[in-house]
């Protein structure tokens, strides 16, 4: 139960990273204005982004464009592009080799494969966080050159924006999910988490109250079906008074009976059919 609960937190995680990696990369603050020394005009914010820049107004209004030429990019921008992509299409790989390999689930048999199986969604998880974290330490070292170098102009300096810090927070919980998982997916788990029981039901006699375990051979027990029986025979054989003085019929009572042997044991039973009594 141990592993089964490591690896759905692992999974919660990484899912939560994922679409925190997702967030970042279409976000526009990668890289914001910087305010400095005379540069006191705040009338409009400037934002760059991996697919876009936008300029925010004081007066709350925003424009964005996309960028024209993708070559004519930086190169840390053109990295962080594919990277960026590359590690929200394999965190959906990630995701369903995850889930198929869970203990939860039983998409894959249980046994060594299934644990190979939670295992590699673990390990693409954790590759995801490690390429996710190429461009976003790109980008903030760029923009940190920048800032302390002299030959920059004050008003083309800019800062780190808040797309990069949910960018490392999702990379740390790719990384720290996928590692969970792998812990929890290790070889020699026991794949016994959500175990399945079945108990087989329970046949109840013809009347609804005994079942023939509870009669022993040799008592004179005898179940209740019995007395109607025999009120049935009495009424067949009551109209042939000389079938009721037959050798093979008993009388109980008011009951008249053949003898026979039965499955419980005392030698006595109830007359089959409306026939006549041998």
């Amino acid at each position: 139960m141990g592993s089964a609960a490591l690896e759905i937190l692992g999974l919660g995680l990484c899912v939560a990273g994922w679409v925190g990696m997702i967030l970042a990369c279409s976000l526009p603050m990668w890289r914001v204005s910087a305010y400095l020394d005379g540069n006191i005009v705040t009338a409009q914010n400037t934002w760059q982004g991996l697919w876009m820049n936008c300029v925010v107004q004081s007066t709350g209004q925003m424009q964005c464009k996309v960028y024209d030429s993708v070559l004519a990019l930086p190169p840390e921008m053109q990295a962080g592009r594919a990277l960026t992509v590359v590690v929200g299409l394999l965190g959906l790989v990630a995701l369903l080799v995850t889930v198929a390999g869970a203990q939860c689930t039983t998409c894959v048999p249980a046994g060594p494969a299934k644990a190979r199986v939670a295992w590699a969604g673990g390990a693409l998880y954790a590759l995801c966080g490690l390429l996710a974290l190429v461009p976003l330490g790109w980008f903030a070292h760029t923009v940190i050159s920048d800032f302390h170098n002299p030959r920059v102009p004050v008003s083309q300096k800019h800062e780190m924006g808040a797309a990069l810090y949910i960018g490392w927070a999702a990379a740390a919980l790719l990384l720290a999910g996928g590692g969970v998982i792998c812990c929890g997916a290790c070889p020699g788990r026991a794949d016994l988490g959500f175990p399945v029981r079945y108990s087989a039901p329970r046949r109840p006699a013809p009347s609804g109250d005994y079942d023939k375990k509870n009669y022993v051979k040799g008592t004179a027990a005898r179940p209740p079906y019995l007395p109607a029986a025999a009120a049935r025979i009495r009424d067949l054989v009551g109209g042939f008074p000389a079938l009721a003085n037959a050798p093979g019929v008993r009388k109980v009572g008011p009951q008249t009976i053949k003898k026979r042997p039965n499955s419980i044991g005392n030698g006595w039973g109830p007359g089959v059919g409306g026939g006549p009594v041998h």
